[in-house]
């Protein structure tokens, strides 16, 4: 079975293209919630594909997804923080910290990848919701160690964004 790759593109363009198919996919409030979601994400994250996001096209092994990425500053490497699928989201188990790990239920979720949680109805997932979630990754990206990554140079800029 081949290896599953994300989207090899670094054109920009390509990444918005894939990842406006993707809230297309929605119908009605849930494309309304996850555009929603997905635009507050960016904004944190900061609207650089394939640098600080990335779509990730999807495979036989693996379905489409947004990546989320941060600059680990203990190993000095660019990783995935948050994942955000059609079906719900996976955040990389090693930036959770403890008072936020109820919001991600499914230990070890998504081939074991991170902590998940299921969003059954993403038409359900209003205001209140999307702000907890993005009060508690904001609370992760501001932990010591945690860089958003720099668009110019793909290493980490800066601490926080608010």
């Amino acid at each position: 079975m081949p290896r599953a790759t994300v989207f090899e593109s670094d054109d920009p363009a390509d990444h918005r293209r894939e990842l406006n198919k993707m809230i297309a996919s929605f119908n009605g409030k849930a494309r309304v919630n996850f555009r929603n979601f997905l635009g507050a994400l960016i904004a944190l994250f900061g609207d650089s594909p394939p640098l600080s996001w990335r779509f990730a096209i999807p495979t036989e092994r693996s379905e489409r997804r947004v990546a989320f990425q941060v600059h680990d500053m203990r190993t000095g490497r660019t990783n995935f923080f948050l994942l955000v699928f059609d079906w719900g989201m996976v955040i990389n188990r090693k930036f959770v910290m403890s008072k936020y790990e109820a919001l991600f239920r499914l230990k070890r979720g998504h081939h074991n990848r991170g902590d998940a949680v299921r969003i059954e109805d993403w038409g359900a997932f209003g205001a209140q919701a999307r702000g907890r979630y993005k009060k508690a990754i904001v609370a992760m990206l501001s932990a010591p160690g945690v860089c958003i990554v720099d668009r110019r140079s793909g290493t980490g800029l800066s601490r926080r964004r608010s």
